[in-house]
């Protein structure tokens, strides 16, 4: 089963946290934001940001759930 992991940026570090953690339970994260990207949404170039968006879609698409860290409201 392939899982994508969604939260707020801001909360990245914990999403990467969770996903190491079901990692470990031999579970199968495809999603890459968490783990790949640095640096604050508002200080990289739009073209990058246009690349993750699509990296972030191809990703959503190819899961077959959907897991959301739903720890407060997401600045998106």
């Amino acid at each position: 089963m392939k899982i994508y992991l969604a939260c707020p940026w801001a909360h990245r570090r914990r999403a990467r946290i969770v996903a190491q953690l079901l990692r470990e339970a031999s579970e199968h994260v495809i999603s890459r934001w968490h783990d790949e990207w640095a640096g604050q949404p508002d200080t990289i170039d739009p073209l990058r940001l246009e690349r993750e968006a699509w990296t972030d879609w191809t990703d959503l698409i190819r899961a077959d759930i959907l897991l959301v860290l739903n720890i407060e409201k997401s600045e998106g």
